[in-house]
């Protein structure tokens, strides 16, 4: 869970404007299509989706 996240549940944190939300935004991420993507890449490709669906 991240920081904000995490403050908010536990109530260190309250909700400002709940009415109001961000615009959304697109991520896209190139790689290549090769099936043995390096372990870096795969690693990475794993943090971002973890991070968006955090969001």
């Amino acid at each position: 869970m991240l920081g904000s996240s995490w403050s908010l549940a536990s109530g260190r944190l309250k909700t400002l404007l709940e009415d109001y939300s961000l615009p959304t935004q697109q991520l896209n991420l190139l790689y290549p299509s090769s099936k043995q993507l390096s372990r870096l890449v795969s690693t990475y490709i794993d943090f971002c989706t973890e991070w968006v669906d955090c969001l």
